[in-house]
């Protein structure tokens, strides 16, 4: 089935977000793995989180460009045969399957639970984007495209 749009900038914008999202979401399961204790949010703190995510943003589009590009390339050649693959649903099912087996690869479930949950969330997340700038067109549906008038040898007559 043919589609329109591109898969690199759903890449690249999975790639720049990974990093941040990534410390994000650690950080807000690692606070929630505290309660029912109390959660003191200083200044101080604050500013040492964002500060993180400038080095969070380089590190994480330089470990995540590649995975996001394997991932949707992969992804949109199952499409191609696969009708339940092209929805940004499935997308983001396989880039959380896909964080899920690298966490449970590094054994992060028992040791580092936060981790595991920034892993599987930033993955589904990245996939979820990179399908973003992709369009399935149905089978037969570029017959009915009408061309411009300038692109005759367009129309296979």
């Amino acid at each position: 089935m043919p589609y329109s749009g591109s898969i690199m900038p759903g890449i690249c914008v999975a790639a720049v977000a990974a990093g941040p999202v990534f410390v994000t979401v650690t950080t807000l399961a690692s606070l929630y793995l505290r309660l029912p204790a109390a959660i003191v949010v200083t200044a101080e703190a604050v500013g040492v989180f964002c500060l993180a995510l400038i080095p969070a943003t380089l590190l994480g589009a330089i470990v995540a460009l590649p995975v996001n590009a394997i991932g949707a390339l992969l992804m949109t050649y199952l499409g191609k045969h696969l009708p339940v693959v092209r929805s940004s649903a499935a997308w983001a099912i396989a880039g959380g399957v896909k964080g899920g087996i690298v966490a449970a690869l590094l054994d992060l479930g028992d040791s580092e639970p936060s981790l595991a949950f920034g892993l599987v969330v930033t993955s589904a997340l990245c996939g979820w984007l990179c399908s973003r700038w992709l369009r399935w067109t149905p089978q037969g549906m570029t017959d009915l495209i009408p061309l411009p008038p300038s692109a005759p040898a367009c129309r296979g007559s």
